[in-house]
């Protein structure tokens, strides 16, 4: 009897074991999520975090930004664009892709992403995540200035 237990357990496990995803299937997934599209946003997004955060450092100064500044900001633009290029972040997310989903999951998500109401997700997806960063940012900000009103405070209060 243990033997027929066994056996039957083997069975059931080598059954539901799960074919890994494929490059191809991630692959077309990516391409249907718009994935690249996504990231060279976020690198527009890195370059306008850039320029704003020098811009305000040097207005901490009360100054402009100097040519020389200017340059910097782009240089520093192009060596973190170097730094972490579409091809390696790709390589990246295939790696976890293939390790997190059977080749199964990959082709529902593909199916899901292919129908009308993916396809409305992925179209509305943008602005929700801006309006979600931009609704963040003001509560973080609101956050700081009132922790940052709470220290000063206390600094006054110990001198």
């Amino acid at each position: 009897m243990p033997i027929v237990v066994s056996a039957v357990l083997f069975c059931v496990a080598s059954s539901t074991r799960a074919t890994p995803a494929r490059d191809d299937s991630v692959a077309k997934l990516f391409d249907l999520m718009r994935v690249e599209q996504t990231y060279n946003q976020m690198v527009s997004q890195w370059d306008a975090m850039v320029e704003a955060s020098a811009k305000q450092a040097a207005a901490a100064q009360g100054a402009e930004l100097s040519t020389e500044q200017r340059l910097l900001v782009r240089k520093t633009e192009t060596e973190l664009k170097a730094a972490v290029p579409w091809v390696a972040i790709r390589e990246i997310n295939l790696q976890v892709y293939r390790e997190s989903f059977t080749e199964e999951e990959i082709q529902q998500l593909i199916a899901f992403y292919e129908s009308p109401t993916g396809q409305m997700f992925l179209e509305k997806m943008p602005g929700v995540s801006a309006k979600t960063m931009a609704l963040s940012q003001q509560r973080i900000q609101s956050a700081m200035q009132k922790l940052e009103k709470e220290l000063q405070a206390e600094r006054e209060h110990f001198n």
